[in-house]
């Protein structure tokens, strides 16, 4: 869960930290963490399938 955070702080931080791996998606991960913050898997799961298709 790391990387979704270090992903959102490059996102929205004009100056990361130079220690910080920049990686570039066309998606937000904020898809991942809406489907992280499901109450069960099956809710989870269109969240997913919306990041990956």
């Amino acid at each position: 869960m790391c990387r979704v955070y270090e992903q959102l702080i490059l996102d929205y931080v004009n100056d990361p930290q130079e220690d910080m791996e920049e990686v570039l998606f066309e998606k937000p991960y904020a898809a991942l963490i809406e489907a992280y913050f499901q109450e069960s898997h099956e809710a989870a799961i269109p969240h997913v399938q919306s990041y990956l298709c």
